[in-house]
């Protein structure tokens, strides 16, 4: 029971001594406001683990550099298809699968080449539906109506030195003639390859 009671005593005489002399004011941390800016032309690499990591933004047909890998992180992909008719897209609708195309060469595959001797690797993006509503247009360059649907996602995959990356759509209900287009936009990290 004695001991009891001078722990006790000695907990709070130590809790006491902790508030009764605060840190002195070279100890104690100051904020500082840093501004930095980041922009394709004049990016900001950033170190992590060691490695220098490059911030990019890419397009469709983006190559990736030699001895390098990039980090993907974030990808949009717009289909844009043409109709004979405005009639076409309110009837039939547009639904689309929207994905990111990694092609290598066949020296660079990081997997088993597919039976046509090729290195393709697709991720999903997502899906995009106008059906039964009046869907975004744009129009082509012969005048007809065309309708434009996206979807975008943040993922993570990567993409090694020599590889291409694209966008896909593949859709049903409305076809897709000469003139169906992809649009690939992303951002990531370029590191160099481990």
């Amino acid at each position: 029971m004695f001991w009891n009671k001078q722990a006790f005593v000695f907990a709070a005489f130590a809790h006491v001594l902790t508030f009764a002399f605060p840190l002195s004011a070279s100890a104690q941390q100051k904020a500082t406001n840093v501004q930095v800016t980041n922009n394709p032309s004049n990016s900001v690499p950033v170190v992590i683990n060691g490695q220098v990591h490059e911030l990019i933004s890419f397009r469709e047909g983006y190559q990736v550099p030699t001895g390098k890998r990039l980090l993907i992180e974030d990808v949009s992909v717009a289909c844009t298809t043409v109709g004979t008719t405005l009639a076409d897209f309110r009837t039939y609708g547009l639904s689309v699968s929207a994905l990111l195309h990694i092609s290598y060469p066949p020296g660079n595959c990081p997997e088993p080449l597919d039976s046509e001797g090729e290195c393709h690797q697709l991720y999903a993006v997502g899906t995009a539906k106008q059906n039964g509503i009046e869907p975004l247009f744009v129009t082509a360059s012969d005048g007809r109506p065309a309708a434009r649907i996206w979807a975008g996602r943040q993922m993570t995959a990567f993409a090694d030195q020599g590889a291409t990356l694209f966008g896909q759509c593949d859709g049903i209900q409305v076809n897709f003639p000469p003139g169906f287009s992809f649009t690939l936009r992303g951002a990531g990290r370029l590191i160099d390859r481990p």
